[in-house]
């Protein structure tokens, strides 16, 4: 079963005017520098299966963190339609952990699952290179649907890789993951679009992506309480991604307002980890500018919860 990508209409300049605005207003409030921010903005048109996108340094590469789960889901539901891998209760199991909760033992599960490797002791040279081509599966798959630059290829860690697995990351760490907000934007704006996989694979990524909101009354996980998801208002859907490590703060969102809008967006930053209120500031400043929130639902910043626990 091969499904094509989404075609990208013109990039129309009020969302990537929306996008320059809210990075201005996060400077005058955070002091923050411009190179260490990426944003995408897409509108969904699921009528005609296409999206529109603009952005602020949206091919600005940086490591992802945990929003690379995104990527291996979406390769996972590719293998699935294709009867490529299996979904047992186990490996359904890791899928949603990966995503749910970011488990990063899930995470390697998975990895390992839909790229037929295995971590473990370092392997002779012929071997290893085996390996090191098996391990770029999902990135061959996204170079055949359009993708530049990204790399979609290590397990996320809790401490670290060791032997094989380090030994993939290159002896200066060069193959690290990689991605740019504009390309977590439209491999969510093709799962959202049901671009990607089948009805029902589509149906069972999104189960995983959406999360309950504080302002609908329902206990909100880490990804939302501590990131865009603080900050979408009542009556709205949402599905998420977030990413944190190192020094990188990042999350995917896609956001169905009560009209039938639905908009995805990456905001990606990088050296400002302490800065807890900057990623959903700036997807706040968007949504305000278009009009999925109003004056009256303007965030209480003094009431902001920061990573919780």
């Amino acid at each position: 079963m091969i499904f094509a990508a989404a075609a990208i209409l013109m990039t129309p300049p009020d969302l990537s005017a929306v996008c320059e605005r809210a990075v201005e207003s996060a400077v005058s409030e955070f002091g923050i520098k411009t190179e260490d921010v990426g944003i995408a903005l897409a509108q969904l048109d699921p009528d005609s299966g296409t999206y529109v996108m603009g952005g602020f340094r949206q091919d600005w590469m940086v490591y992802p963190a945990s929003v690379v789960k995104t990527f291996y889901i979406a390769y996972g539901a590719k293998l699935l339609d294709e009867g490529k891998i299996e979904l047992t209760k186990e490996h359904d199991r890791g899928f949603r952990d990966m995503i749910v909760d970011s488990s990063n033992d899930a995470t390697g599960l998975v990895l390992d699952l839909i790229t037929d490797t295995t971590g473990g002791a370092e392997l002779p040279e012929a071997e290893m290179a085996e390996w090191m081509s098996k391990r770029q599966a999902v990135n061959r798959w996204l170079a055949s649907r359009g993708y530049t630059g990204i790399n979609a290829c290590q397990k996320t860690w809790n401490e670290g890789p060791y032997g094989r697995e380090r030994i993939g990351y290159g002896s200066d760490m060069e193959l690290r993951n990689m991605a740019s907000a504009q390309a977590c934007t439209k491999i969510f704006c093709e799962i959202k679009l049901g671009l990607i996989a089948s009805k029902e694979r589509t149906e069972w990524m999104l189960s995983y992506f959406e999360r309950g909101l504080p302002s609908n009354g329902e206990k909100a996980d880490s990804q939302t309480a501590a990131f865009i998801g603080k900050i979408v208002p009542k009556g709205c859907r949402y599905w998420s991604k977030a990413g944190l490590a190192y020094e990188t703060r990042h999350d995917l969102a896609c956001i169905e307002a009560p009209d039938g809008r639905t908009f995805v967006m990456a905001v990606m930053t990088d050296h400002n980890i302490g800065k807890a209120k900057l990623v959903p500031f700036l997807a706040e400043q968007m949504l305000r500018e278009l009009d999925v929130i109003t004056e009256a639902q303007a965030s209480r910043w003094d009431l902001f919860v920061a990573d919780p626990s």
